[in-house]
């Protein structure tokens, strides 16, 4: 399944592959706004395209909240399905600032 994904950009890490020739990849944490039909949803994206993976760090490597639109597949991962990115629409030059936090 193929789905375009809206949030707060929470984080992005780089993650070191397990196995002898396993590659690196990285993981985007999005969260989802809650409203009165629906609870908030923290969307963890998996990236793998080295393209991507450049993107984010010279972007966002430095932990704002910021919006981001994504377009992400959903992929069998063993028993379970996750979101891999494919394309990012945009990341906002505007950091979201929390209330009551400096």
């Amino acid at each position: 399944m193929r789905t375009p994904i809206s949030g707060i950009v929470l984080g992005f890490r780089i993650i070191k592959g397990a196995a002898k020739d396993a590659s690196d990849y990285g993981k985007l944490f999005i969260v989802q706004a809650a409203d009165k039909d629906h609870d908030a949803d923290l969307i963890p994206v998996y990236v793998q395209e080295i393209d991507a993976i450049d993107y984010l760090l010279k972007n966002y490597s430095n932990g704002q909240l910021r919006w981001i639109d994504v377009y992400c597949n959903q992929v069998a991962s063993g028993r379970e399905m996750v979101w891999m990115l494919e394309k990012i629409f945009s990341i906002s030059t505007d950091q979201i600032y929390v209330e009551g936090v400096s």
